[in-house]
């Protein structure tokens, strides 16, 4: 019985990981580009195109600014 809890333990620890590691970031823009690929050094231009890529638990930074 305790061997199970601790590789349940384990399992849910890897398990955590491998979710959090699967997260993407995806970086915004008024001076970015839609055909950018959204990372912090190539944004994209607007919200819209992030969410197309962005999938359940990503996050999506939007610098300042206004987008139309």
């Amino acid at each position: 019985m305790k061997r199970r809890a601790i590789l349940g333990a384990a399992f849910n620890v890897l398990l955590g990981a491998c979710m959090a590691a699967a997260q993407s970031t995806w970086h915004v823009s008024t001076t970015g580009n839609d055909t950018n690929p959204c990372t912090l050094s190539n944004p994209c231009a607007t919200i819209a195109r992030a969410s197309t890529l962005a999938l359940p638990g990503d996050i999506v930074l939007v610098d300042a600014g206004t987008y139309y």
